[in-house]
C-alpha cells in the first residue's frame, strides 16, 4: 500500500475544512436542538428547520467574510493609489518596492 501523501481533505470531499466553522456549527446543532427540544413535533420537522437555521449561520458568516475582503480590497486600492501617486513624483525605490507589495496582496485576495 503506498503512503498517504497527505491529511488534507480535498475541497471537493464536502467536509468542511475550516475547524472553527466546524465547531460553530456543532454548537448550532447542539444549542438548537436543546432549544427546540418539543415532544410533539417531528423528527423530520425538526430537522428540516435546523437546516434552515445553519443556512442562516452560514449565510451570515459569508457575507461577513465577502464585507471584510471587499474593506480590504478597497484599503489596498486606496493604498496602491496614493503610493503610485508618491512614486510618480520621487521616484523613491522604497515606495517603489510597497507599491508592488501591496499590488501582490491585492492580486491575491483577487
Amino acid at each position: 500500500m503506498p503512503p498517504i501523501a497527505s491529511t488534507a481533505l480535498p475541497s471537493s470531499s464536502g467536509i468542511p475544512s475550516d475547524m472553527a466553522l466546524v465547531q460553530e456549527m456543532r454548537k448550532a446543532l447542539m444549542d438548537y436542538f436543546v432549544t427546540n427540544e418539543t415532544p410533539d413535533s417531528t423528527a423530520l420537522n425538526c430537522w428540516e428547520a435546523y437546516k434552515t437555521v445553519i443556512h442562516g449561520h452560514l449565510i451570515a458568516r459569508c457575507s461577513a467574510r465577502k464585507r471584510a475582503a471587499t474593506q480590504e480590497m478597497s484599503t489596498l486600492s486606496r493604498d496602491i493609489a496614493e503610493l503610485e501617486r508618491r512614486h510618480k513624483l520621487t521616484l523613491d525605490k522604497t515606495v517603489y518596492r510597497d507599491l508592488l507589495l501591496k499590488r501582490g496582496l491585492l492580486t491575491a485576495l483577487l
